[in-house]
This record gives structure tokens, sequence and C-alpha cells, in this order.
């Protein structure tokens, strides 16, 4: 699964986005080829064959992205969320990403919270960017940043903050970059399942974009091909305005979606628009 996840480095907010002027674009998308699937085996879809260990973390970074939090800061604020942390002790995850052995699929969940921290080291939770399909993990994530605000562990702001900071939280299976920082939470263990196909994601036949070479975002499709509303995350976008229509135009477009045992399941599928050459 890491394979599959880690390398996908999540750069853009949501809430920068969805206020973002709206550039002018086309889209269309081209047709997919879909072979009959197999018949779905229900008891299977719910029997894993395994489990795989993976690491649960939790992320800060800046709400819009303007530059790396100061190191220290950063993780005395991410020790203090650590401890506040009280993780479900039953979670269903909502979405599959491929495993580690071909043919398998690995349950993962992801929560984005928007949040700010102000000059006293209290919080005001802003809302969720983008939810896990897992309400527990939703929750748990919320609970800790307003936990850690309660005993201060925002405080004091780094220095040269001479304002509320708005601030970003994601809890996920991922690694940091040089715009977050990262705290491991809990190890795992996830269930694989077997018999995986991975979705065909849709190959849009036109992006037309003056101000725009390529745009990657990472989104939950649901068993029925279509972008789960909520559920989207940009980290290739160079100019916001355009992911913000893109936001909308997403769900325009359809997936083949990810089968296991012949059922068609909710996948993060990995969506690469670009304009013709």
């Amino acid at each position: 699964m890491k394979a599959s996840i880690l390398l996908l480095v999540l750069a853009a907010a949501e809430a920068a986005i969805a206020q973002a002027p709206i550039a002018q674009a086309q889209i269309t998308q081209a047709p997919i080829a879909q072979a009959l699937p197999a018949p779905c085996d229900s008891a299977a879809l719910r029997t894993p064959i395994g489990t795989q260990t993976d690491t649960l973390r939790v992320f800060l970074r800046r709400a819009d992205l303007s530059s790396p939090l100061p190191s220290g800061w950063a993780l005395s604020a991410l020790d203090g969320v650590r401890q506040a942390f009280t993780f479900p002790s039953q979670m269903s995850f909502a979405a599959y990403v491929g495993g580690t052995a071909p043919g398998t699929a690995v349950a993962t969940a992801r929560s984005t919270l928007l949040f700010d921290a102000r000059k006293d080291g209290t919080v005001r939770i802003g809302g969720m960017l983008s939810r896990s399909g897992s309400d527990l993990l939703d929750a748990s994530l919320a609970a800790a940043i307003r936990a850690a605000g309660e005993q201060r562990a925002f405080a004091p702001l780094p220095a040269g903050q001479n304002r509320d900071m708005a601030l970003v939280a994601e809890l996920y299976f991922g690694i940091g970059d040089s715009l977050r920082a990262g705290m491991d939470v809990a190890a795992l263990q996830l269930p694989v399942y077997r018999d995986f196909t991975g979705p065909v994601p849709p190959k849009p036949s036109e992006v037309v974009s003056p101000d725009e070479s390529l745009v990657q975002a990472l989104a939950m499709v649901g068993g029925d091909g279509r972008v789960r509303k909520g559920h989207v995350d940009f980290y290739s976008a160079r100019y916001p305005r355009f992911a913000g229509y893109l936001i909308q135009q997403l769900d325009r477009l359809r997936s083949v979606p990810a089968r296991i045992a012949g059922c068609a399941v909710p996948t993060l599928v990995l969506f690469v628009l670009e304009p013709p050459r």
C-alpha cells in the first residue's frame, strides 16, 4: 500500500481553491472501454485474506501553503495533538488502494481539517476539507485538535506570527514533505482483500486553459464510477483558480470502478489532467 500512496504529495487546500476566480477551461471525456465484470461474490468481499501493518500519521501545514512551519514549533504542536488523540476501537474504512501483492487491495482512509490556531493557544475549527468516509475517524481528528487547543498546545505561536494562524491538519497513511510536518499516531492492521481489479480513471480528451499545463488530483471514486463530493485533493495545481474550476468539472467525469471479488468498490483514484499538445 505504501508504494501506492506515499508518492502522492498533496499540496493545495480546498478552502483556498474554492474562493479563487475560475479560469476558462473545457473538458471532454474520451470513451472508456469496459469489459463485462465477473459476478459479485459478496461473501468474498466481506472476508479479508489477511492484514497489512501501516502507520497512521497526523500532519500539520499552513492553509495557504505559503511556507513550511517552523520545525520546533510544529513538532511541539503535533505532540500535543498526538497526546490528545483517541483512536476509535472499531472503525470501517471507506476506500481501497492497491496492495503490495498483485490482485489485492488494502482498506484505507484520510481526514483533512481546517482550523485556526489563535494567539492565546486555543483553536477555532473551520470544517472538514475532505472526509475519510468514516465518521469516527473524522470526529477523532476534530476532537484531538480541539483538545490540544484546550491544553494550549499551539501556544505560543511561531515568532513573527502576530495574528491567528490558519492551519490544516491531515490524518492518514503517508509521509510528509517540505510543506508539512508529521508525527505517528498509531500502527494499524489494515484488512487486505483478494481479487482486486484496479479502477480505470477517465482520460479527458481535452483540457484547455491559457495558464495551466498540468493538474493532478486524488479523489475518492464510488462503486458507481462517480467522484464523491468532499473527497478531492489537489497536489499538483499551479493556478488555484483553474483547480477550483476542475473541482466542479470532476463531477462530469466517470471512472470504471475498481472491483473486489467482482463487486464494485470505492477507491482512491489519481486523475491527471493536461491540455492537448
